[in-house]
């Protein structure tokens, strides 16, 4: 039997939150959604409440994706990517390292879209568990998956 090693993305692997290098590039695609993010933004700052902030980011992110196709984030999830890896801390990539050698499995579980989470990952031998975000009739929809992959629901991902 394997031991399964839990590790959470944002503020763990990376020295901070991703989302906003996220909404940023996203919004390089459609900067006619800004006013909407906008708001979003002003509802992040003055929510207390961390699910409800996590629900409006995930909101934010799915507004900023609806209409789009995979193949047309492909150049934008590179660059977001490019921009995770230089926020990724050393010791947690030799602490995956070491632990993959010892035979455990990694699994990061996070409330980011697992879409980008995984692309900024590729390079470590580990399992992604996040928040997804509905693809239809090849693009993406206005929704995420509920509940999301925060907090206790994290467990019910895992």
């Amino acid at each position: 039997m394997k031991n399964c090693i839990l590790i959470d993305f944002d503020g763990t692997i990376t020295k901070d939150d991703t989302t906003k290098t996220l909404v940023f590039e996203l919004l390089k695609l459609n900067f006619l959604k800004f006013p909407r993010v906008f708001y979003y933004i002003i509802m992040l700052k003055l929510v207390k409440n961390k699910t409800l902030k996590q629900n409006y980011k995930n909101c934010m992110i799915s507004y900023l994706l609806y209409g789009l196709k995979i193949n047309k984030l492909t150049k934008l999830l590179n660059l977001f990517s490019y921009k995770v890896k230089k926020n990724i801390r050393p010791f947690m990539i030799e602490i995956i390292k070491k632990n993959f050698k010892k035979g455990n499995v990694i699994l990061v579980v996070t409330a980011s879209p697992e879409i980008t989470t995984k692309i900024c990952l590729t390079d470590l031998p580990v399992h992604v568990v996040g928040t997804e975000f509905s693809y239809k009739s090849g693009m993406f929809d206005n929704f995420y998956k509920l509940p999301s992959c925060y907090g206790t629901n994290k467990i019910k991902y895992i």
